[in-house]
């Protein structure tokens, strides 16, 4: 196996358990699995995934847009 494959998802899983990661994962758990036991019980399997990718990306658009909005008003202030 590639050394730089094993290097790179070392590098990965270290990011993800840092002090500053780490934390959000439970919030990200809860938007995205925040469908009630009733919508569970009536709702088939596949509309359950559904409305599970639908709040996944919906988070992950929401913190890239407040990322990037962040990184531009640095960018300005900087320059």
């Amino acid at each position: 196996m590639n050394i730089l494959l094993i290097v790179a998802a070392g590098a990965g899983l270290l990011s993800f358990l840092s002090p500053c990661v780490l934390p959000l994962v439970p919030s990200y758990l809860a938007f995205v699995a925040g469908a009630s036991l009733g919508d569970r019980r009536c709702r088939p399997s596949g509309a359950r995934r559904g409305v599970v990718v639908l709040n996944a990306l919906g988070f992950l658009v929401g913190f890239s847009l407040i990322f990037v909005a962040m990184g531009s008003a640095v960018s300005l202030l900087g320059g």
